[in-house]
């Protein structure tokens, strides 16, 4: 399916869903196939949300990277099942490694970086979000920042 049609599923209009498509093609597309993990009743707007998530680069839902980390199935029968007990214990690895790195942030860098996020949410799209669907967008949003920044000053020293 075109990538145009998928966001126009989501309630993307569809002179936006082609300006996007045109502008962004990378964020349209992985948006168009990731917007299924968020949970859109919660929204106001899916439709203006999900334009934004890809206007502003949005992280991922976790859900979503997961599954794309996931080998692709061949065929059911060779396909085997994750067991949820290691698939909890896969995701409470990856928050005590987010943790241990926004730990080591230096605190006044780690202020900078909330301080921009949550410049971000100010947007009227991020108001309209319930309160628990904010707080974890804005987790989100502060450890992809903090990734970024920690990747950067890797680069800067190498």
């Amino acid at each position: 399916m075109l990538v145009v049609q998928k966001l126009t599923q989501h309630g993307v209009t569809a002179s936006v869903a082609s300006d996007l498509v045109r502008r962004l093609p990378q964020r349209a597309e992985r948006w168009s196939r990731a917007f299924r993990f968020v949970s859109a009743s919660k929204l106001s707007n899916p439709g203006g949300w999900l334009r934004k998530a890809i206007e502003l680069d949005y992280p991922l839902p976790k859900q979503f990277l997961a599954a794309e980390a996931r080998p692709a199935e061949t065929t059911p029968k060779t396909a085997a099942a994750i067991d949820p007990a290691i698939e909890a214990e896969i995701a409470r690895n990856a928050e005590i490694a987010n943790q241990q790195m926004l730990d080591s942030l230096p605190s006044s860098v780690l202020y900078q970086l909330e301080l921009q996020v949550d410049d971000k949410l100010k947007a009227p799209i991020f108001r309209a979000m319930k309160s628990d669907l904010r707080r974890s967008v804005r987790s989100n949003m502060i450890i992809e920042a903090a990734k970024l920044h920690s990747t950067a000053n890797q680069a800067a020293i190498a």
